[in-house]
């Protein structure tokens, strides 16, 4: 849940302030590995610094982006992930609109979508049971499944709008 929560009372944006007093304390427990996507947590967490410490104490430190950054300098391995103009995705514009970010060009070089890395490391870890998708287009269909929204509809149009009474 997003907004105050009486177990975080000082993470209203959420948890990621506390990664590197956690890993550094081993508070629940130690954390042996550690992935990121798509973020820069070394530039822009206030603790930048005692993030990079915490790195230190990490098995294994993944980064999934497009871009190099302060933190993939620090990950024992980056996967190149794919621009948003690469990749399949849902977004909802507000007020009450839902679209289907399409691909305008291929994937360049050997980057891929961060959606479907993810699926495919779940896959490598054992976890199909848990992530049962082939690809993140079936994700896409099984989050919309029950709902008014249909994939082929979005594909076709871009984008659907929505009223209250809908």
């Amino acid at each position: 849940p997003i907004g105050p929560q009486p177990e975080h009372p000082a993470a209203y944006f959420g948890v990621s302030h506390e990664i590197p007093r956690n890993v550094l304390a081993e508070d629940p427990y130690a954390l042996r590995a550690l992935l990121f996507h798509s973020v820069n947590p070394v530039y822009s967490l206030p603790q930048g610094r005692e993030l990079v410490r915490a790195f230190e104490k990490m098995k294994l430190v993944v980064a999934i982006d497009a871009f190099p950054s302060e933190t993939t300098r620090f990950a024992d391995v980056v996967l190149p992930a794919s621009t948003y103009l690469e990749g399949l995705d849902l977004w909802f514009p507000a007020p009450v609109k839902v679209s289907l970010r399409q691909p305008v060009l291929m994937p360049q070089h050997e980057s891929r979508p961060a959606q479907e890395i993810l699926l495919a490391l779940a896959h490598a870890m054992g976890l199909s049971r848990e992530f049962p998708f082939q690809r993140y287009e079936d994700f896409l269909r099984a989050q919309l499944a029950g709902s008014a929204v249909e994939l082929d509809a979005l594909r076709a149009r871009g984008f659907l709008a929505y009223t209250d009474e809908e």
